[in-house]
């Protein structure tokens, strides 16, 4: 495990991760008796995106830029490198970006209604009731992945978008990322279970189960057909009923590898 640097006195969380050669970008943000601030770190080394109010949600590269998005101020958008791009003047938050030729496509929430901006254009979504959390373009479609808000056991907390055409995924208990392999589209996400939650994924809307234990899928990335999902164990404490601990992990074609034998989880994964 790599320690990211903070200033002393705060404390951090990672949203997502991304590689370049040698180079290793982490987004997140920075929180402190002030506030939270967005950040990023290349290598290790911090770089505050804003002093204002602001948070980053994900990150990705696009040629030689890197995008991270999130809100400044209350207001959805994206920094490119490190300049802001404002995306709408009402209170909103970007939540993934994806490409497709020349076109962009952010995902997000804009007056506590799900939402994605092409080339800069809102567009509404169906279903007030679920908030965007990624995206992904495939070919000549557009996806996004979402979940409920608040807590629903025994309901449909997981959904996504295509094209603007809202879907449910039967028995979810919300989803965390979104990703493609050529035409198939694989969405993580958590997987109802009698009494529990367990980490999961659905490719072409089919779901698969990592693990029958409680657990925590929180991102997934597809390489030459191999699968990876990030997230964590939730093992239940003994002798505490109902609390549970977290240990990070990551799944390779369903196989498990622990992370951490410390409270972690893991949020993001990529492999070169």
């Amino acid at each position: 495990m790599t320690e990211l640097s903070i200033p002393s006195g705060t404390n951090s969380d990672a949203q997502g991760i991304v590689v370049v050669g040698s180079v290793v970008y982490v987004a997140g943000n920075l929180h402190s008796s002030t506030g939270t601030s967005a950040v990023f770190w290349k290598n290790g080394e911090l770089t505050i995106l804003s002093q204002s109010p602001s948070s980053a949600t994900s990150i990705v590269i696009s040629g030689t830029d890197v995008y991270i998005t999130g809100q400044q101020n209350g207001f959805a958008g994206y920094w490119v490198n490190t300049s802001f791009v404002q995306l709408s003047s009402s209170t909103s938050t970007a939540t993934g970006i994806t490409f497709s030729g020349f076109n962009s496509y952010v995902s997000g929430v804009e007056n506590s209604k799900p939402v994605y901006w092409e080339n800069h254009t809102v567009v509404a979504l169906p279903n007030n009731d679920y908030s965007p959390v990624s995206i992904a373009a495939v070919d000549d479609n557009v996806f996004i992945t979402g979940s409920l808000g608040g807590y629903s056991w025994n309901s449909v907390s997981g959904v996504y978008w295509r094209d603007g055409v809202f879907n449910t995924l039967p028995m979810s208990d919300g989803t965390s990322d979104i990703t493609s392999d050529g035409a198939d589209v694989y969405i993580s996400g958590n997987i109802l279970k009698p009494r529990r939650s367990v980490a999961g994924y659905w490719k072409n809307g089919a779901s698969v189960t990592l693990t029958d234990e409680s657990s925590y899928a929180g991102a997934i990335c597809v390489t030459n057909s191999n699968i990876f999902v990030a997230g964590s164990l939730n093992p239940p404490i003994s002798g505490n009923s109902g609390v549970y601990s977290r240990n990070a992990v990551y799944w390779r074609n369903g196989v498990m590898t622990k992370l951490s034998e410390i409270e972690s989880n893991a949020t993001g994964i990529f492999v070169k």
